[in-house]
């Protein structure tokens, strides 16, 4: 038992005396008392958020962990990749008409990469948060950016790629 569950109708009750305890009085206390325990319960749901973002911080695997559990909470698809060499990963090109990003592979590389979006290319950023091709629709692109600007660090930039398996 935690010191924050606390049942404050009942507490209502049985702080009448013993002489007031009838069914109109519990429930006129109740009623009274019913503000109160709805702001409990959006205290403990505050307060556990807090406790969720004190958990998890910037650091990779704590990202990886909340885009997970945000977007993606049964396969777990969306990884987050250090920004990798273009001498060793794969070609990046710009498609003009598009404005989107095309990364090609160099043989025997296994995956491949759909496309990639970002400021300036793919040198600058700290770090890529690759998402499956799947969750293109589904997860807001907003959203997204929203939920890694929260925990990552203000002076690392991110691109968002979209991979295919």
């Amino acid at each position: 038992m935690s010191k924050y569950d606390v049942s404050f109708s009942r507490l209502a009750v049985l702080l009448l005396p013993m002489c007031l305890r009838r069914p109109r009085m519990t429930a006129l206390c109740r009623a009274v008392v019913s503000p109160v325990g709805m702001l409990h319960t959006e205290l403990m749901r505050f307060r556990d958020d807090m406790n969720y973002r004190m958990r998890h911080n910037g650091q990779t695997c704590h990202l990886r962990a909340v885009l997970n559990d945000r977007f993606d909470q049964t396969l777990r698809r969306i990884r987050i990749t250090e920004n990798e060499d273009t001498a060793t990963s794969g070609i990046m090109l710009h498609m003009r008409v598009t404005r989107l990003f095309v990364r090609i592979p160099r043989r025997g590389m296994g995956r491949r990469i759909l496309y990639r979006r970002g400021y300036n290319g793919s040198q600058g950023f700290g770090f890529w948060v690759e998402v499956p091709q799947e969750l293109y629709g589904t997860v807001s692109e907003l959203e997204l950016r929203a939920v890694v600007n929260k925990y990552k660090l203000a002076s690392v930039r991110y691109g968002i790629s979209y991979y295919n398996l």
